[in-house]
């Protein structure tokens, strides 16, 4: 599985299979979809 940034991420969490989220270095955040990752970040 490959995301769409290759900052370091130091956290995530998953509300379902289809809503994980993860946060990082850079302000990186970024979403599951249960599909792809969705670059979130500003």
């Amino acid at each position: 599985m490959t995301a769409p940034r290759e900052d370091y991420l130091t956290k995530v969490r998953g509300l379902g299979p289809k809503q994980i989220y993860a946060v990082g270095d850079n302000g990186a955040v970024l979403r599951y979809d249960g599909e792809s990752w969705i670059d979130m970040s500003l």
